[in-house]
């Protein structure tokens, strides 16, 4: 109890973890809009979603957005190696071909249950 005022740690391995936690949730509120902007990649998300250690599942609804080929690659990208369950809709997608879900295919990890 006395630690409780001591001051906090500037560094401690647990920070990044947290930092890259968050990066991940932020990453996954903001990719519609990254998608509409064609900006996922250039806004780094990519990299947080497949960076974030504890992300487990990865829900995505792209249908409202009309993606294409290359969307689908960076959503296949941003897969995490140990992401259990992933649920991905792109009903009314016209854009999206077989190349963009081989993309996809390429990219999904073992793990998934």
């Amino acid at each position: 109890v006395a630690e409780l005022d001591e001051p906090p740690h500037e560094e401690h391995e647990k920070y990044e973890e947290v930092n890259r936690c968050l990066a991940g949730v932020f990453a996954q509120a903001g990719w519609i809009k990254g998608v509409l902007n064609r900006s996922v990649r250039k806004d780094g998300f990519i990299e947080a979603i497949r960076g974030d250690p504890h992300r487990k599942v990865w829900i995505l609804d792209l249908s409202m957005v009309d993606p294409d080929d290359a969307d689908l690659a960076d959503v296949g990208e941003a897969l995490p190696a140990q992401l259990l369950q992933f649920t991905l809709s792109c009903r009314r997608c016209e854009q999206v071909n077989d190349a963009g879900l081989a993309a996809l295919a390429g990219h999904l990890p073992g793990s998934l249950q």
